[in-house]
């Protein structure tokens, strides 16, 4: 008897924890690859980050691999900006939409160029100490 109803609670967890029979929704997500606008090759370690259209809290995020590929899930059904950065190089924001479950949007290669702000000059300044031992 008692194997019995083991039995029936392990089966009804099991049911429970199953996204289709408890109507659960599959989160969907995004993928690609960033590039050097410059010298055309993948660009490793730019950051990405997914934010809801509208809100500043970033949900997601993700750094690029050594070729240049992300992927990030766990993304529901709505409305997103993809914000990619990198350290010498442009920001670039993407609008996207998640419209089904379990969708995953290839958001295919995109470039970055390089962003070449330069000093003019340099000032420095010294000062003599006051007291000398």
């Amino acid at each position: 008897m008692m194997k019995k109803k083991v039995s029936f609670l392990l089966a009804g967890m099991l049911m429970c924890m199953t996204p289709a029979m408890n109507g659960a929704t599959i989160d969907g997500g995004i993928k690609g690859t960033v590039m050097d606008g410059e010298l055309g090759g993948p660009l490793e370690f730019v950051t990405v980050q997914v934010k809801a259209k509208g809100s500043d809290k970033i949900l997601q995020g993700s750094v690029t691999g050594s070729d240049g590929n992300y992927s990030i899930g766990g993304l529901k059904k709505g409305e997103y900006v993809v914000t990619f950065s990198y350290i010498g190089y442009g920001e670039v924001s993407k609008t996207i939409s998640i419209g089904t479950n379990s969708q995953v949007l290839n958001l295919g290669e995109l470039t970055l160029e390089e962003d070449a702000n330069q000093l003019n000059e340099v000032e420095i300044v010294a000062k003599r100490p006051q007291m000398r031992f």
